[in-house]
């Protein structure tokens, strides 16, 4: 299973939290452009996965 649609920093571990998928897809929740990704947004949602996954 993959998730998808509006994932962002600041929803993805609620969203991680419901379900175990095998991985995520990352587009319009990291954009700032249409197919354009956001360093800065990339880096927190990175961030936070690290914080909760890491060991």
């Amino acid at each position: 299973m993959i998730i998808r649609w509006g994932l962002t920093p600041d929803n993805i571990l609620d969203d991680l939290s419901h379900v175990y998928p095998n991985g995520v897809d990352l587009s319009s929740g990291v954009e700032f452009v249409l197919g354009n990704k956001d360093i800065d947004t990339l880096a927190k949602l990175f961030a936070n996965l690290k914080s909760k996954f890491a060991s």
